[in-house]
């Protein structure tokens, strides 16, 4: 493997949008918003309806679930995803990781760090973004450019064959 540097810096809005990214791959987070969607729908259907309270349906307990569930995800979401963003100084730095076949150094403006592919847990790409993962939460966001994407494939390979406890999806 050969060694490649990536100089990125993340700001609100792309962080926000590989946030919810992450959110809505999730199956059960598409699940509950369907059927928070689909009961919506239905409860706005029988409002028209004369002589009918849907209420008194069996399953208006579990379609309120599902759409407070659909209302209250993506809400609390941006709330958080705000908060860590404000809170998390590092984040918001221009920073520079410099890929080599001993690990990972992530320079920012006030920090320098580095860690070896034995202690990560995961490297995972998702439209237009690398995840580095320490943990199964705690990832370091790396926005790629056109010129950033012809190092995957040799990184890929290379966390495959000398790495193999390293999860990799890309």
């Amino acid at each position: 493997m050969y060694d490649f540097t990536i100089t990125s810096q993340v700001t609100y809005p792309e962080f926000r949008q590989l946030q919810f990214r992450m959110m809505y791959a999730k199956r059960w987070t598409q699940i509950i918003s369907v059927l928070g969607i689909l009961f919506t729908i239905a409860f706005l259907y029988t409002l028209t309806l004369d002589d009918y309270y849907v209420m008194d349906e069996p399953w208006s307990g579990a379609g309120i679930f599902f759409i407070t569930m659909a209302i209250y995800a993506p809400i609390s979401a941006h709330f958080s995803i705000k908060k860590s963003f404000k809170n998390s100084l590092r984040l918001q730095e221009r920073i520079t990781y410099h890929f080599s076949e001993q690990g990972v150094e992530n320079t920012g403006e006030s920090f320098t760090g580095t860690f070896s592919w034995d202690k990560l847990y995961q490297v995972k790409t998702i439209k237009g973004w690398l995840l580095t993962y320490q943990s199964a939460r705690v990832f370091n966001p790396i926005k790629l450019n056109e010129q950033d994407y012809i190092h995957l494939p040799e990184l890929k390979s290379f966390l495959q064959s000398e790495h193999p406890n390293v999860k990799v999806k890309m």
